[in-house]
């Protein structure tokens, strides 16, 4: 592959995962680890592969999932969650109105917090450059070598995205 290979692919290992998770683009580098940072389990894991594949053939029914992800149902504190969620309801809404005036980094840290409490438990992290090596190599391997590249492609990316290149 060459880099304008590579920077594609990069762009296709993003719009999968904005597609199927909903998650934000600011949130992807190459460093954010699937499972453990954006908190995506079981189908949803499935459904980003097989977009992925659909461009870039690769075998991924060879990749461990259960070694680095947890099913949808495997949450044991969804009821914790739950009852979380509703007691800070009302501080939520109150930083969300503050937020829209003063910014929203506490915000987010919050809602993030809160998601967190019923998500399954962290697991050894399979990052978006896992992914890139995994489909650029069409093979599978607890070894894989992510490209040393792989960082200022990520910033080819981001600086197309925010020129409205990529989106």
């Amino acid at each position: 592959m060459n880099i304008e290979d590579d920077i594609n692919l990069l762009k296709a290992i993003y719009t999968a995962v904005i597609n199927i998770s909903g998650v934000k683009y600011s949130k992807l580098t190459y460093n954010t680890a699937i499972n453990n940072d954006l908190h995506i389990y079981g189908d949803d894991v499935d459904e980003i592969l097989i977009e992925i594949n659909q461009r870039y053939p690769f075998p991924w029914q060879t990749f461990p999932f259960s070694d680095y992800f947890a099913s949808e149902v495997a949450n044991l504190n969804h009821f914790t969650g739950f009852i979380v969620r509703l007691v800070t309801l009302p501080l939520r809404i109150i930083w969300w109105a503050f937020s829209k005036k003063y910014g929203s980094a506490l915000y987010e840290a919050f809602c993030d917090w809160v998601d967190r409490i019923d998500a399954p438990r962290l697991r050894t992290p399979f990052t978006i450059g896992h992914l890139f090596a995994f489909v650029r190599e069409q093979a599978w391997s607890d070894n894989l070598t992510i490209p040393q590249h792989l960082a200022e492609i990520d910033k080819l990316v981001l600086s197309q995205w925010m020129r409205g290149i990529f989106r």
